[in-house]
């Protein structure tokens, strides 16, 4: 076996190591002390970006001249990895530190979808770097400074300042909004004493160690080892769970909508999850309608097979809680229409109106009888049928969504 350095100067090979085997040509890396003595209180911040791309190259290089399974892919699975080569550099381009650029690498690997091949980001206290955050603490001062400041004073000053990085992203991406004040209205309207009670029925649950099994049971499925911070909080009743594109991966909770309702964490916490690891492989500002509903698919199936159950129709329609047996029944009578609708629009930009109508309106129907989750079912079908074919579950953390569109077009449209 022989150790190469990936290049003359920039990742000496404490840090990183190119592991290489014939013929396998079996590539590990495999990160030496790049985490050690980090913190999130020192950011890595030692490459410079013609480091990083000189890097990138010289990795990028060794596996086009040397891999012998990216051919095989090709043929196989239909995905070229090699022409994926601009959208790797570019997540290498965005990366603002050497820790996000190690996780860039590691996502550009995981697209190989071979066991041989991956990179392995070492932790001091170990772990796969997920984080948990409970925000019903902070919730409480929260409502306690209510009386004096008022809901929406409180909730800015007591709430929202702490935690805006998780709140942000849910306003310009759930809320489709430019601003937090979009949420006001919201805010003024919620209960928030019964909000923290809530919140604190789902502790006295055990609902963190659920979440906590939950979300490392994901994780060890996928095989996935980066950084990930895990946010139970309360919000305002209408956020059960997310995951959302951030500078750093994350997922969100809303404590107050499973205080009674535990159960629904076996299917909501791996489908958020396997959002978070998806999120790091694609650019929100190119994401169309039909991506969108492919991501919704992908992570509706996970959270069915995470649990080792059948993908038939009761697993399937309960990991579609917000969706009634009538609509679930609406939505098996008429698969093809509805598939043919949907993904004739895949190649539309993401809008409020495509989502509402499609995704994001809950158990509502609208005058045909349409319900307004129909996005995620669609999705969900399309997915099973590419596992139906052959795909291992494994291989949906890495599936790019292009090519389930591209199989639904082929099949349906």
């Amino acid at each position: 076996m022989t150790k190469l350095r990936l290049s003359r100067t920039l990742l000496p090979e404490k840090r990183l190591a190119v592991l290489c085997a014939v013929p396998a040509v079996l590539v590990v890396l495999a990160l030496m002390t790049l985490l050690a003595g980090c913190s999130d209180k020192e950011p890595w911040k030692n490459l410079s970006q013609e480091q990083k791309i000189e890097d990138f190259e010289y990795l990028f290089d060794i596996l086009e001249y040397n891999h012998s399974y990216l051919a095989l892919k090709v043929r196989t699975d239909g995905y070229d990895w090699l022409a994926h080569r601009d959208e790797f550099e570019q997540a290498v381009r965005d990366a603002a530190d050497d820790k996000a650029f190690a996780q860039a690498i590691a996502r550009m690997l995981r697209q190989i979808n071979n066991g041989h091949t991956g990179m392995f980001l070492s932790r001091p206290e170990g772990g796969n770097g997920m984080r948990i955050t409970v925000g019903v603490d902070d919730y409480r001062r929260c409502v306690d400074a209510v009386p004096e400041k008022g809901k929406w004073r409180a909730w800015l000053d007591e709430y929202y300042s702490k935690f805006r990085h998780v709140f942000d992203p849910m306003v310009k991406y759930l809320y489709m909004a430019d601003s937090v004040e979009s949420l006001r209205p919201y805010v003024e309207a919620w209960d928030f004493e019964a909000g923290l009670r809530a919140a604190e029925r789902f502790i006295s649950a055990r609902g963190v160690d659920r979440v906590k099994e939950l979300a490392s049971r994901s994780a060890e499925i996928l095989d996935f080892h980066e950084d990930c911070d895990v946010f139970l909080m309360v919000g305002i009743g209408q956020v059960g769970g997310t995951a959302l594109p951030a500078e750093k991966s994350f997922v969100y909770f809303g404590t107050e909508l499973f205080a009674d309702k535990l159960d629904r964490l076996a299917f909501m916490v791996p489908h958020e999850f396997m959002h978070a690891v998806r999120r790091g492989g694609f650019n929100p500002a190119t994401l169309t309608f039909g991506h969108l509903v492919v991501e919704e698919g992908i992570a509706t199936v996970f959270s069915i097979v995470a649990q080792d159950l059948p993908l038939d129709n009761p697993n399937l329609k309960a990991a579609l809680p917000f969706m009634s047996d009538e609509a679930f029944a609406y939505c098996e009578g008429n698969r093809k229409a509805l598939t043919r609708e949907i993904f004739s629009q895949a190649a539309s930009p993401v809008t409020p109106e495509l989502a509402a109508k499609y995704l994001y309106s809950g158990p509502r129907c609208d005058e045909r009888g349409v319900p307004g989750s129909v996005g995620y079912y669609v999705g969900a079908r399309a997915v099973i049928d590419l596992l139906k074919e052959g795909r291992a579950v494994k291989e949906l953390s890495r599936l790019p969504a292009q090519e389930v569109i591209d199989a639904v077009l082929r099949r349906y449209c």
